[in-house]
Formats: structure tokens, sequence, C-alpha cells
């Protein structure tokens, strides 16, 4: 992936560039508690990244709009409950891509269908039921829901 970020006269180049210069700037924010991660990960392009904080905060970092999103504490226990009838699915949900796309469905319009609660395959796609009941296919590879 190819990370640059342009700010006025700065350009910035490469994936820890760009993350440390968002990391820098919600340093800035009195209301930023986290400090520095404790890891970063790529995102699903080179407008996105994953960082881990020592809280055991996970938050989606966005080089374009220069921003942190907090991903909900009940988002992760979710994704990552391996129990015997979910295992299949909490190993691919474990993925990050998935958290991002699905945030990215929840921010993509009016959102009413709360938090989600149980994820699954269907038609061999991930799927992630809502508090609402209602429950989403998620093509990681494509970046859509249906």
């Amino acid at each position: 992936m190819g990370y640059t970020m342009k700010k006025g006269n700065l350009t910035l180049n490469g994936f820890y560039a760009c993350s440390n210069y968002v990391l820098h700037e919600l340093a800035k924010d009195p209301n930023w508690h986290e400090g520095r991660p404790e890891a970063l990960y790529e995102g699903s392009n080179d407008k996105t990244a994953y960082a881990f904080f020592e809280s055991g905060n996970w938050y989606l970092l966005d080089f374009q709009h220069i921003t942190a999103v907090k991903i909900p504490e009940r988002v992760i226990e979710v994704l990552i409950d391996e129990n015997e009838t979910q295992r299949k699915a909490a190993i691919l949900l474990k993925n990050l891509q998935l958290v991002d796309l699905m945030i990215q469905h929840m921010h993509s319009g009016t959102w009413s269908d709360g938090l989600p609660v149980r994820p699954f395959f269907k038609d061999d796609y991930c799927c992630v039921e809502y508090e609402s009941g209602r429950w989403w296919h998620y093509d990681i590879d494509n970046g859509t829901w249906f």
C-alpha cells in the first residue's frame, strides 16, 4: 500500500509516518488520554490503520480526516468470542478488515441496528447479527455489505 499524506507544504510517506502524524495531532486534544499505541496494523486501504493501546482499546485511525474512531469494547468482545458454535466465524472475525467494514457500514447513513451481537456464516459470507435482530452479509474482499 502507498501511504501518503499531504498537509500544506508537508508530504508524509509511509505507514509509520502517517500513523505518527495522526497520533501527534490527537495528542494535542486534551480529551485524548491514550498516549502511544502498543501496536499498529495496516488498515484495509492506505487511508486507515488500526491502533491497540495499553488501555485495551482499539481505534481505527483515519489518515484522510486526521481522526480516530474507537472500536466499541462490545464489538471486540463479540468478534473474539470463540465458543464452540462460533469458532469458525470467530477466526474470520478476528480479521481487522471486517471491523473496518462494519464501522464503515455503521457510519454510512442513519444506523439504527445497534451493536453486533452474533457472528455467523451464511452463503459463504461472514454475517453479523445486530441488537435490532437484523443481520448483514459482509464481503471483505470487495468491501461491501448486503
